[in-house]
């Protein structure tokens, strides 16, 4: 008899073992399920100005304007000469760009007066297209962070904005709607 009552007393310990570890289980790939969810950290913003009619500053100190190619994806790439971290996350960029042979136009902008910037640009290519912008642009657009990676529409429009390139790359990684050209 004490034999059945032990028996029994493994089976039922046996059974909750399971059925707790189960629950765990279950409860661990909820809390794996919710960490993966891609958090993004763009913002989407509509605005009803164009980027592309903004005055800027050619290499020669010319007035040039953004240029719209309705092939690639556009994206503006706004970089700062007072932002520590700016040339580092442009090289990274810049590394996943060519690295996995993405095609998009590519177009930069620096605040004026930032020659350091500008020469280290055309050591990483000297074909980039580089414009130089005033500070009221980055008020008039509420660009909030440096450095900032914007998606334009084909209206030349910012569609969104990210200073984080690996939440821009995941996004290609995805073919995200995001990244369509309209």
């Amino acid at each position: 008899m004490l034999d059945i009552l032990s028996y029994t007393f493994y089976i039922l310990l046996f059974s909750l073992s399971t059925f707790y570890s189960f629950i765990s289980l279950q409860k661990l790939k909820n809390i794996i399920h919710e960490n993966s969810r891609i958090n993004l950290k763009h913002i989407e913003i509509e605005y009803s100005k164009s980027l592309v009619n903004y005055p800027l500053k050619d290499r020669k100190g010319k007035t040039a304007f953004l240029k719209i190619d309705h092939k690639y994806l556009n994206i503006v790439a706004i970089l700062n000469s007072n932002c520590s971290h700016c040339t580092e996350h442009f090289e990274e960029f810049w590394y996943l760009l060519t690295s996995n042979n993405l095609k998009i136009s590519l177009q930069i902008l620096i605040n004026e007066n930032s020659n350091e910037l500008l020469h280290y640009l055309d050591l990483v290519d000297p074909n980039l297209s580089i414009f130089q912008y005033k500070n009221d642009l980055i008020d008039e657009f509420r660009i909030p962070y440096y450095p900032a990676f914007i998606v334009l529409n084909k209206q030349g429009k910012i569609k969104f904005s990210t200073p984080d390139l690996y939440e821009l790359y995941s996004l290609f990684l995805r073919r995200d709607s995001l990244l369509t050209n309209n």
